[in-house]
C-alpha cells in the first residue's frame, strides 16, 4: 500500500467539527423484560399496578454503583447467557466501571475470548482507565483474551492479522492513499503512552511518572468516508484490526481497519502507577 505524502486536515477532508462530543453514552437494550434475579433492580411499577418492562440500560443506570451493576450481569448470565453479556456492556458504559477484572475474569471470560464485540467493549473500559494500553492489554492476554498494543503487534505482525490492537493516540490527519484495490482512507494517529518501552514481551511495562504526550511513531488506520469520531486535540484509545506492519519515521509502525475509538479519561493512570 503506498501512503499519500500529506495528511489533509481535517474539515477539508471530512467536515469534521472539534466542537460538540461523539462519546455520549450508549444505549443497550434487550427484546424483552428481565427475568428475575435476587440482586436485579425491581421493575418499576405502572398506573395499573403492573410491572413495567426494563432495558438493559435502564437496569444498568439503576444499579447504584458499577460493581453492584456487574454482580447482577453475573446473576442474569447464570439464567439467561444472552441478557447477561447485554447487561454487561450496558454496566460497562457507566462512568465508575473501572475494574478490568470483572469483564476479563468473571464467568462469560469464554465469551469475551472468542466475541470481537465483548473484545470492544473491554477496549472501552481501558479507555475509561486512562489508557494504559501497554498494561491492560497484557493483562488481557494473560487471560487469554488476545488484545495487543502496538509495540507486540509490530513484533508479530503476520501472525496477528485481524487481532485487534490498541494505541494510545491523538488524531494528525486524514489522506487518501492509493492501494491495489483503489483508494482507501486513512487516518494517522501520533501515538502517546504511559508507560516505559518494555524490556520484555511477556511482561507489562513500568509506568511513567506521567504522560508522554508523543513516542515519536505515528499509527495508522482505515477510516469510513465521513467518520465523526476523529475528534482533533483528544487523547484517544483507538482499537484497529491489524492488516499489516507499516513504516513510521525511524519506528516500525501497524495499519489496521479502525474498530473503534474512545476518549482517553485520566481516572486511574494520571498519577503515578496504574491500580492492578
Amino acid at each position: 500500500m503506498q501512503r499519500c505524502a500529506a495528511c489533509v486536515a481535517f474539515p477539508a477532508l471530512l467536515g469534521i467539527a472539534c466542537a460538540g462530543d461523539p462519546y455520549g453514552t450508549r444505549t443497550t437494550s434487550w427484546d424483552s423484560s428481565t427475568p428475575s434475579t435476587t440482586s436485579s433492580a425491581p421493575a418499576a411499577p405502572t398506573a395499573t399496578g403492573e410491572k413495567k418492562k426494563l432495558t438493559a440500560a435502564e437496569v444498568a443506570a439503576s444499579a447504584k454503583s458499577a460493581e453492584d451493576c456487574q454482580a447482577a450481569a453475573r446473576d442474569y448470565y447464570k439464567d439467561d447467557k444472552k441478557r447477561g453479556l447485554t447487561l454487561l456492556k450496558a454496566c460497562a458504559t457507566r462512568d465508575d466501571f473501572l475494574e478490568l477484572a470483572w469483564l476479563i475474569a468473571g464467568p462469560w471470560k469464554a465469551d469475551v475470548v472468542e466475541d470481537e464485540a465483548l473484545q470492544l467493549t473491554v477496549a472501552e473500559v481501558i479507555a475509561r482507565r486512562g489508557g494504559f494500553v501497554e498494561a491492560d492489554t497484557h493483562a488481557c492476554r494473560k487471560a487469554g483474551i488476545l488484545i495487543y498494543d502496538v509495540n507486540t503487534a509490530v513484533n508479530r505482525a503476520e501472525q496477528l492479522v485481524g487481532k485487534l490492537v490498541l494505541a494510545r493516540a491523538t488524531v494528525v490527519g486524514v489522506a487518501r492513499e492509493k492501494t491495489d484495490k483503489g483508494t482507501a482512507q486513512i487516518a494517522t494517529f501520533a501515538e502517546s503512552t504511559w508507560a516505559d518501552e518494555a524490556e520484555d514481551e511477556t511482561k507489562a511495562p513500568p509506568p511513567l511518572d506521567e504522560l508522554n504526550p508523543s513516542t515519536g511513531r505515528n499509527v495508522f488506520a482505515q477510516v469510513e468516508p465521513g467518520e465523526s469520531r476523529l475528534v482533533q486535540k483528544r487523547q484517544m484509545v483507538v482499537a484497529l484490526r491489524l492488516l499489516e506492519r507499516r513504516d513510521s519515521g525511524d519506528d516500525p509502525s501497524v495499519l489496521g481497519a479502525l474498530a473503534g475509538i474512545w476518549r482517553a479519561a485520566p481516572t486511574l493512570y494520571d498519577r503515578g502507577s496504574p491500580r492492578e
